[in-house]
């Protein structure tokens, strides 16, 4: 959650400077898509383990809402390539730690419903 909470910051300096006719459409669905991934992997970090796989798949595709949409910001020059590669790396890395935790869990619910 780190990781996506310092991208979100990096986003909050980046979206002022977005033209004004993008900002309230592309660039609010771009803060939207950060604010659902947060809560998701909020309620995931604090939910019971048998529900934490439906909330970390419900992350990772809201995650990738955002890529896709900030990557149609810089696609339109909305953004600065360097901060659009700054945060797509960061973006990466999320994905990356919720695919790894994902995987844990299900081995984890696995072994738990078949017993050795």
């Amino acid at each position: 959650i780190q990781k996506l909470k310092s991208a979100f910051s990096d986003w909050i300096l980046i979206a002022p400077h977005i033209p004004k006719i993008a900002r309230y459409g592309l660039g609010a669905k771009i803060e939207q898509s950060f604010i659902s991934t947060l809560e998701m992997i909020h309620q995931a970090i604090f939910t019971s383990i048998d529900k934490k796989s439906i909330l970390i798949d419900g992350a990772i595709t809201r995650l990738d809402t955002l890529s896709f949409f900030l990557q149609i910001a810089w696609e339109n020059k909305l953004i600065p390539e360097i901060k659009y590669i700054a945060l797509a790396e960061k973006l990466h890395e999320v994905g990356r730690n919720l695919g790894g935790w994902k995987k844990f869990i299900e081995t984890r619910n696995s072994q738990i419903k078949t017993p050795k």
